[in-house]
């Protein structure tokens, strides 16, 4: 509960486009990073075979963003891999400063 507040935080008023494709980016870059366990118990919910919990989701994503090397890691990788993407999000942040 408290991550999915501060998630709409962090997003709150950033337009949906922009959104949408930070969000494509990072699950990209994390499906490199998950374990072949991880991708069959996603695979699994995703046909509707199998349940996650929210521990369980929480868990994956806790692990995979260490594997990455934490949230330095993380923005570093996208930077990398989405680097228009990541300059739009810094950009649009300046311009609209919280």
């Amino acid at each position: 509960m408290a991550l999915d507040r501060a998630n709409k935080v962090f997003w709150r008023g950033v337009p949906e486009d922009l959104q949408q494709r930070a969000k494509s980016c990072a699950v990209d870059l994390a499906v490199e990073w998950l374990t072949p366990g991880e991708l069959q118990k996603l695979d699994a919910y995703a046909r509707g075979e199998g349940g996650l919990t929210e521990s369980d989701v929480q868990r994956m994503d806790h692990d995979v963003s260490a594997r990455m090397g934490g949230s330095t890691g993380v923005q570093a990788k996208m930077e990398q891999t989405c680097p228009d993407t990541v300059r739009d999000i810094k950009a649009w942040r300046a311009a609209n400063p919280a």
